[in-house]
């Protein structure tokens, strides 16, 4: 359940925060009915918000979470994973739980199944990773259907970040690229990606720029595929030239670790593929009504870039500059911290994005803050989804919070 209190001045609330622990100790009211009252109320400018399984444990978390003064306001950005980041989902929980999400799965499904005979269902509960088709039509319906579900919900973004395939899903949600055609170009670029003969692998490396620049001249046959943080980068080619590079990084102690994905990313194996993938006309282009920072100029994005078919394949190609745009963004809006929502099943992008804004609160669509032991991934995507919303109101943002079933253990 959620608990969120609130209240005019630090004082107010801390009284209110009392009054709230004291309820928790009865045996008259239950939680359910303790954090109907308490979503029923006024929201005020400081804050406290807690989600909690049973009273021990909200009591716990009440003692101990700082408020937050929502006078002070701070930036949304929304943050889109690319590919290799999906997980098996409660696609039927959260269907039933979330309407737009639903709707958004629902399009998706009919064009998949009608078109290509493509079951969307099951790509997003199985968790094969079986192809760049699934993978990638994954982190964009994913994507797209839980941001619009978060807007929905009233958390409007300031301005959108996407990593790789990531961009094109901030690019529907910016409004630039309507859904539909969207997923058609993330099938078609994917298959021609899934037709490669020697498909290759990437690895995520933790270093200094220093290092990099040693590692890249002695593998030359490597490409630098993104620029994740300050130290946070990924490296991207074919079996042999990435276990070499495994070995030099050994030498060199950089930490490395391979990257489950069905493909080598931004490197020069898809070169073959670059012509088709400009072939691939998107006709509907529109202007946007949140800005985009693109992770391939590591600038603001203008809608009129996308009219040009070799903005697609060096998207496709070229390193992903996502620490640049995230510190175009910080430098643009002038701002030191922000509230990131990041829109995958996991937060990928947390550690090098966290270098570049340090004081952020970074949160997943639908991560828990803990792991919890044992629990059904139902309740683990209701718990990380109502941690987040709870997180955003805490912050000022004017979410309608929901609230749990009455007999729910969350």
């Amino acid at each position: 359940m959620i608990l969120p209190i609130s209240a005019k001045t630090i004082s107010e609330l801390e009284i209110e925060r009392e009054n709230l622990l004291k309820t928790l100790l009865s045996d008259t009211e239950t939680l359910y009915n303790i954090s109907e009252n308490l979503l029923s109320k006024e929201s005020k400018g400081f804050r406290i918000a807690v989600v909690a399984s049973d009273k021990e444990e909200a009591s716990r978390l009440l003692k101990v979470r700082e408020a937050t003064d929502t006078n002070k306001s701070c930036k949304v950005i929304f943050a889109f994973s690319g590919q290799g980041t999906s997980g098996a989902i409660p696609l039927d929980y959260l269907r039933s739980t979330f309407p737009m999400f639903n709707s958004y799965i629902s399009k998706a499904e009919k064009i998949l199944l009608d078109e290509e005979n493509i079951s969307i269902p099951e790509i997003l509960t199985s968790w094969r990773q079986a192809s760049t088709v699934e993978e990638q039509i994954f982190s964009f319906v994913f994507g797209v259907a839980m941001a619009m579900q978060y807007i929905a919900y009233g958390v409007e973004p300031d301005v959108l970040i996407g990593h790789s395939v990531g961009e094109i899903t901030a690019a529907v949600i910016s409004g630039i690229l309507n859904y539909e055609e969207g997923l058609r170009f993330v099938l078609k670029r994917a298959k021609l990606m899934d037709s490669l003969e020697e498909k290759g692998t990437m690895c995520a490396i933790k270093t200094t720029k220093e290092k990099l620049s040693i590692l890249l001249s002695k593998e030359s046959e490597l490409s630098l595929a993104s620029v994740n943080g300050l130290s946070s980068f990924v490296v991207s080619g074919s079996c042999k030239d990435i276990l070499n590079a495994e070995k030099t990084m050994d030498r060199l102690s950089i930490k490395h670790r391979r990257l489950k994905v069905s493909i080598a990313a931004h490197s020069a194996l898809i070169d073959p593929i670059l012509p088709d993938i400009e072939k691939i006309r998107i006709r509907n282009i529109h202007k946007e009504k949140y800005p985009l920072y693109s992770s391939l100029s590591g600038k603001l994005l203008d809608a009129k870039e996308l009219y040009e078919p070799s903005w697609w394949s060096r998207h496709c190609r070229e390193t992903v500059c996502f620490a640049n745009a995230l510190s175009s963004i910080k430098a643009d809006l002038n701002i030191d911290k922000a509230l990131i929502v990041e829109f995958g099943v996991h937060r990928v992008l947390l550690s090098g994005g966290i270098e570049i804004f340090k004081n952020s609160t970074w949160l997943g669509c639908c991560s828990m803050s803990s792991y919890h032991e044992g629990k059904s991934s139902e309740y683990c995507y209701d718990r990380g989804t109502k941690e987040t919303m709870a997180n955003l109101w805490q912050h000022g943002i004017n979410i309608k919070l929901r609230t749990g079933k009455e007999h729910s253990k969350i």
